[in-house]
């Protein structure tokens, strides 16, 4: 008996006409018969594999065309602050790519893709890219920030024109490029859910499915709340609070501690480390015990209806804070004990 679902199961009401072609689909085997609805699936799986190899491309572009020409006229910080972690986003999305690419050559149709999509969305790999895709999407504003304010060096100017006028460009400015992770990310739960209306019930693909997209979208609400959370910290405007209390405050974490100076306002506390003769706002990561490799990161403003306080027994005062992921990092008050 065929694999495939057959046609009196699944029906033809309400498919819609490309439902009657198949271009764009390898040819099947001699004597596989796909249904309509069948076709359509496979069709928004090879949507979802060619998209998928196309992003992989455009953020070649970002390491082989914008980095590569401007690498010369940047300093190693000012490298990063530009590109961030485009390597590690890269990785990630060539092992995606690739996975993808076995199974289409291994396949004429592609039955079963739950079990790989929801390998790369759940899990250690989903906690991965919930990290990595985080901190590029989170930075990439302030990245075209400094991209513009070194437009004003000539060398600088002559070396994105030359990398602008590539081919490989084709007419789009480094932004356009910039943003392309986050479209990417909001794409993959359309895109599942489509391959999702098109699976027959009792297809054994439908559940691995169902919660490759809850997955897909976890990571895209994380990612969202750190690109929101870095927003509020850059339009942060402290002139506008009223100041309780500014002291210092040690901070255990990864069992380690280091000294902040902290800033007590009337809804946030604000966590800032001394660089050089400045005070800076910094993003602070802790390691999840529960996954290998993989931190978790804090905002150095924090609501101060996210924050626990309780007498220890040493007398100090300790702050917990708690975020959206349930860990916390614990600071002890070394000047003033509690009355």
């Amino acid at each position: 008996m065929s694999d495939c679902p057959t046609l009196s199961a699944l029906g033809q009401e309400g498919l819609p006409a490309m439902a009657k072609s198949k271009q764009g689909l390898k040819a099947p085997k001699q004597g596989l018969k796909l249904t309509p609805r069948e076709i359509i699936r496979q069709k928004v799986i090879e949507e979802l594999f060619q998209t998928e190899d196309k992003h992989v491309q455009n953020l070649h572009i970002l390491q082989d065309v914008f980095r590569t020409h401007l690498q010369p006229v940047l300093t190693p910080r000012e490298l990063w602050k530009i590109f961030l972690n485009i390597d590690k986003i890269v990785l990630i999305h060539e092992t995606l790519n690739e996975s993808m690419k076995k199974m289409r050559k291994k396949n004429d149709v592609v039955y079963e893709i739950g079990k790989l999509v929801l390998y790369y969305f759940s899990g250690e790999q989903g906690q991965v890219l919930t990290k990595e895709a985080s901190e590029f999407c989170r930075m990439q504003s302030m990245a075209v920030e400094m991209v513009r304010a070194k437009q004003k060096e000539s060398r600088f100017q002559q070396l994105m024109a030359e990398a602008l006028s590539s081919s490989k460009c084709r007419h789009l400015q480094f932004q356009d490029f910039m943003i392309m992770e986050m479209q990417r990310l909001t794409k993959y739960p359309l895109l599942l859910e489509n391959v999702v209306k098109y699976t027959a019930v009792y297809h054994p693909d439908k559940d691995k499915l169902k919660q490759a997209v809850k997955y897909s979208r976890d990571i895209l609400f994380h990612i969202n709340e750190a690109v929101r959370k870095q927003e509020y910290i850059e339009n942060l405007d402290l002139t506008q609070r009223t100041m309780i209390h500014e002291g210092q405050l040690m901070w255990e974490m990864n069992k380690m501690s280091f000294e902040l100076h902290v800033l007590l306002l009337e809804d946030i506390l604000v966590l800032m480390q001394k660089h050089k003769k400045w005070l800076v706002l910094r993003c602070y990561n802790k390691r999840l015990a529960s996954v290998k490799n993989v931190k978790q990161m804090f905002s150095p403003v924090l609501k101060l209806d996210s924050v626990l306080i309780r007498a220890v027994a040493s007398g100090l005062c300790r702050l917990s804070y708690y975020s959206f992921l349930s860990c916390h990092v614990v600071f002890h008050d070394s000047l003033h004990p509690l009355p």
